[in-house]
């Protein structure tokens, strides 16, 4: 998310430069898109605050991870939690 607000910015930059009548409408979209960033990762930082309070485990898995090895990984976790 953030490479996608950095190209918002460089292309209000370049819009500035180029096509002077969009340039607010275009900083208004990259603030737009700041402002929605920043947002949710502040929704997941509570997220994650409130799960770990309930005693809820997290475990993170990639689309890009082998799926078993991943289940693997999480009921090793579980299984060290437990003793």
């Amino acid at each position: 998310m953030r490479s996608f607000v950095s190209a918002c910015i460089l292309s209000v930059a370049l819009s500035a430069a180029v096509l002077p009548w969009h340039a607010e409408a275009l900083a208004e979209a990259a603030q737009s898109a700041e402002t929605l960033y920043t947002g949710m990762m502040e929704r997941e930082a509570e997220l994650r605050d409130a799960t770990l309070r309930a005693g809820v485990d997290i475990h993170e898995v990639s689309t890009e991870d082998d799926l078993v090895e991943a289940l693997v990984r999480i009921v090793e976790a579980r299984k060290r939690r437990r003793r």
